[in-house]
């Protein structure tokens, strides 16, 4: 029988909330916070920004949670409301209760969270494993989706490599402090990861998660997404073979337009000389495929 995701006992929900907490002050603009009902269990919503450009919905990475936007939040929500979810069956404020199997029932899952945010449309943007959710939106074919923004997606257009899989059980194993820290230096040199997302993510292994890993995309699944999409890659991530990456993706996905930054790595969207560029590419995209009907009524 499947399970769902659960914390192994009380204290170790009342160290991530701990951890949660603090890391939720580092938030620099004024946002509500408030559940959405889904099929899956309750998805806790952080929403900010106002504007009239059609809204921007986030998925974080492995490890993260609604908070972790938090170095780039004002930008994105500048123009347009932003929603910042967590990711139900993952540790968050999310409360799963049914259970998750397959990456078509996180495509059922984000078509629940837009239909209980009452959003005709919306621009999805995912990061990392993240981006594997968010694609899985377009694969469910929802017609809520104005646009896929898929950074550094990983799993989601290539299968992993076991020198990747190895290498991150290296710094897996055991899930110190310090070796959360060297293995964020590896796939972000150079980042600056503050004490906060250290400890949210160390309390974040007090819970049990029941749900699949990230497999990449069949060749008709990628076909299947009709929406249009954006790719962003760094041409220096260890995470992936952009080159690649951005071939299948030429090859297979119907509406997609490719950046692929010069010697940016992983961390590229977060920190780095090509964070304001790729900022503004962001924004550029999601401007340029506001539904037109929705501009007019505006």
């Amino acid at each position: 029988m499947a399970k769902i995701g659960e914390w192994k006992n009380q204290a170790a929900r009342d160290a991530y909330m701990q951890a949660y907490a603090s890391l939720s002050k580092l938030w620099t603009i004024p946002s509500t916070e408030f559940d959405i009902e889904t099929s899956y269990g309750t998805t806790h919503v952080r929403k900010c920004g106002s504007g009239e450009g059609t809204p921007l919905v986030l998925i974080h990475p492995l490890g993260g949670n609604g908070a972790c936007w938090y170095p780039i939040i004002e930008r994105l929500a500048a123009e347009r409301t932003v929603y910042a979810l967590d990711t139900i069956g993952a540790p968050g404020l999310s409360t799963q209760t049914a259970p998750i199997t397959s990456g078509d029932d996180y495509g059922r899952w984000l078509d629940d969270v837009l239909t209980g945010l009452e959003l005709p449309h919306a621009h999805v943007m995912g990061y990392s494993d993240g981006a594997w959710r968010a694609c899985m939106a377009g694969v469910d074919g929802s017609s809520r989706l104005a646009g896929l923004i898929l950074i550094e997606p990983g799993a989601a257009i290539l299968k992993p490599s076991w020198k990747l899989m190895l290498r991150m059980l290296s710094y897996a194993i055991p899930p110190s402090e310090q070796n959360m820290r060297k293995a964020a230096e590896w796939v972000m040199p150079g980042s600056v990861v503050v004490d906060e997302e250290i400890a949210c993510s160390r309390a974040a292994l007090g819970y049990r998660t029941r749900t699949p890993w990230p497999q990449a995309l069949k060749d008709e699944q990628l076909q299947a997404i009709t929406a249009p999409v954006l790719l962003i890659h760094g041409s220096a991530t260890v995470v992936t073979d952009p080159e690649r990456a951005v071939m299948r993706a030429q090859q297979h996905i119907p509406h997609c337009e490719i950046e692929t930054y010069p010697g940016a790595t992983h961390g590229l969207l977060f920190q780095g000389p090509d964070k304001p560029a790729v900022l503004q590419r962001i924004l550029r995209f999601a401007s340029e495929h506001d539904p037109a009907e929705l501009q007019l009524a505006d």
